[in-house]
């Protein structure tokens, strides 16, 4: 999971459980590793997150 305020930050969702064994919440009770992150508005296209590299010639 990122850090607070990093990529996470801009995704529109919310978390959920998908009821997996060794539960964990997200944030700083645990690693959140059996949470998703679920898109909240359908009305809003996905777009998949990438790496975006770009350089600066002077």
């Amino acid at each position: 999971m990122p850090p607070p305020g990093g990529t996470a930050g801009c995704l529109i969702g919310k978390y959920r459980n998908r009821n997996l064994r060794q539960f964990t919440a997200p944030g700083k009770a645990g690693t959140g590793n059996d949470w998703v992150l679920v898109e909240d508005d359908a009305s809003q296209a996905f777009t998949r997150l990438g790496i975006i590299t770009y350089h600066k010639y002077d």
